[in-house]
């Protein structure tokens, strides 16, 4: 930009020069402190054949938040709803993996959602695919038990002691000034 700025192929809004040595001000615009538009950027870097996309976005991004909302896709609003029902509410996963407390949310809600095929009956298939979305312990693994009362564990068996043979002397009975070699 420094080169546009000093052969006049950009025009800058607010104009600081460089000073040399002797106090006086050069022809060369000081970069640091000239301020270019937004706008002319944008201008300078179509005329040399660059489109940026951040001076360029499309239409749909412009768009405020919610109707970014209205334009999620269902099964990642689905997959978010579901995640935060079950995340929010402890009782739901009470004796149940996060897979199952999802199926059970999204089942609940299945006609809200739109989860509902054309015969009027649940989309498993998607309640599935939903469920791998939302799912934060997909390793799975067996469900905790939910339990009034702690289960008292067995101790642990000892295991038997392995004698190691002795690998060096032991020269801690003969104490004495004299280095033994």
């Amino acid at each position: 930009f420094r080169n546009a700025l000093n052969s006049g192929r950009m025009e800058p809004s607010n104009k600081a020069y460089v000073v040399n040595f002797n106090g006086e001000t050069t022809a060369y615009f000081d970069i640091e402190s000239t301020t270019v538009s937004v706008e002319e950027i944008d201008r300078f870097l179509k005329s040399v054949g660059v489109f940026c996309e951040f001076f360029d976005r499309p239409a749909h991004a412009a768009k405020t938040a919610s109707s970014a909302q209205s334009a999620m896709p269902a099964t990642l609003n689905a997959a978010l709803r579901a995640w935060a029902a079950v995340v929010n509410d402890p009782v739901r996963l009470r004796g149940k993996s996060p897979k199952q407390a999802l199926e059970l949310w999204l089942t609940e809600n299945a006609g809200e959602l739109g989860l509902i095929n054309r015969e009027g009956a649940i989309n498993r298939t998607g309640i599935e695919e939903i469920c791998k979305v939302a799912n934060w312990k997909p390793e799975g693994g067996a469900t905790p038990t939910p339990t009034t009362a702690q289960i008292a564990t067995p101790p642990p068996t000892p295991r038997p002691m392995i004698r190691l043979p002795h690998l060096r002397e032991d020269f801690s009975a003969s104490l004495d000034d004299e280095i033994p070699f």
